[in-house]
């Protein structure tokens, strides 16, 4: 069936900010969740809660008034950071979105694999993902530049997503090989994300 794609920017300030999510990363040590806002936030607190307000209270309300939408099937997809927000969404506003795509998500947080790091979002996950019965999420990685560190995390997250009771074909992940952490990458399987994504219900 026809689907309306709509892309949303990202701040021009610094993207790790509006990408983290925020209850994910209160989840973590103070030490170790200060440091990645130095690092990554330049010591500002993430924004993501924010961008999930407004994509929810302004972006969709405009999208559904102007175009023949069904308000049942909307559905998020992101990469790497967007990967995480994807996650995020469906956790945060489960009676907004119906089904999520979670491409290369960075369930590492940093930039190398911190096993603390990606406890934050198992703990997260573990406490707020959405019911099995009217919602879908799917997931994947590659093995090469960034991706190549995500093999252990993604694990982690896969055990989350079977305990909570996922399963095919409500929930997949999705394992690339010789794919990298890049456009060129995710656009080449781009179309497994999206037929997941806009199958009929």
């Amino acid at each position: 069936e026809p689907a309306i794609v709509v892309g949303v920017w990202n701040i021009p300030q610094i993207r790790y900010r509006e990408y983290y999510p925020a209850k994910a990363m209160a989840l973590l040590p103070e030490a170790l969740a200060d440091t990645i806002q130095k690092v990554g936030m330049e010591g500002e607190a993430p924004l993501s809660d924010e961008y999930l307000k407004y994509v929810t209270s302004e972006v969709l309300p405009f999208v559904h008034q102007k175009y023949p939408t069904d308000a049942s099937r909307v559905y998020v997809i992101g990469s790497s950071m967007g990967g995480l927000m994807s996650m995020y969404a469906i956790c945060e506003y489960p009676e907004v979105f119906s089904a999520a795509a979670c491409v290369s998500s960075h369930f590492v947080g940093v930039f190398t694999y911190i096993p603390e790091v990606t406890a934050g979002f198992v703990d997260y996950m573990t406490e707020n993902l959405p019911s099995t019965k009217n919602h879908r999420i799917y997931m994947d990685y590659g093995d090469k530049t960034l991706d190549s560190l995500y093999a252990p995390a993604q694990a982690r997250i896969d055990s989350v997503m079977m305990k909570a009771g996922w399963s095919t074909p409500e929930w997949t992940t999705e394992f690339f090989p010789g794919d990298a952490h890049d456009e060129v990458s995710w656009k080449a399987r781009l179309m497994t994300p999206l037929t997941f994504l806009l199958k009929p219900e």
